[in-house]
């Protein structure tokens, strides 16, 4: 039989899986994870951006993400990208963390300016996938296109909304890195490449 405290406990625990944020004493506040516990399960995420793929690209492209170890272990994620079979973008939580640890460690700057120098190398995570995924989904095509969020860009390259007049007006856009790598596999598949390869 649970005493006084244990009861106190239970109900904690139980306003705490309802999203109240009191503590078993009052006036205590918990933190909250980082990651989405109850976003969208990763298949129907999958479904819904195959769902938005142009016809060109429908069957040549694939989204992925896993998790490496028993449990709750959401450190050990990876997500990628592939183009006919072939893996073409990478977003490694692990190996984001620890460049983020050394960024802290040798230049002494604050954990949210390393996860931004990050982000603008395009050293990312999978959360950051997962995130610009569920951006992505919800959000029209001009916002995707005017998005901070180079995800979220490089997965509009990929839009069935993006038509071909308008693929060929984001050539002087001037983007690089992930956005540019998606629109040149877009520019092929539509026939439109108009860039010299060397």
């Amino acid at each position: 039989m649970l005493g006084s405290a244990g009861l106190r406990w239970s109900a904690w625990f139980r306003k705490l899986r309802f999203g109240r944020e009191v503590g078993p004493f009052g006036g205590v506040r918990v933190m909250r994870p980082t990651c989405k516990p109850f976003g969208m399960i990763w298949s129907k995420t999958r479904k819904a951006l195959k769902a938005l793929l142009a016809d060109s690209v429908r069957g040549r492209v694939d989204y992925h993400k896993t998790r490496y170890g028993p449990g709750f272990s959401y450190l050990q994620t990876r997500a990628w990208v592939t183009w006919d079979g072939e893996e073409i973008a990478t977003m490694k939580t692990p190996v984001w963390l620890q460049r983020q640890y050394e960024l802290v460690r040798e230049d002494g700057m604050g954990y949210s300016g390393a996860a931004d120098r990050l982000r603008s190398a395009g050293v990312l995570s999978s959360d950051d996938f997962e995130t610009a995924a569920e951006a992505y989904l919800g959000s029209s095509i001009d916002e995707c296109l005017a998005s901070d969020d180079q995800i979220v860009r490089a997965m509009a390259m990929f839009d069935r909304r993006l038509g071909k007049r308008r693929l060929l007006a984001l050539q002087d856009k001037g983007d690089s890195g992930l956005v540019l790598a998606f629109y040149l596999l877009r520019m092929e598949a539509e026939g439109l490449m108009v860039f010299d390869q060397a």
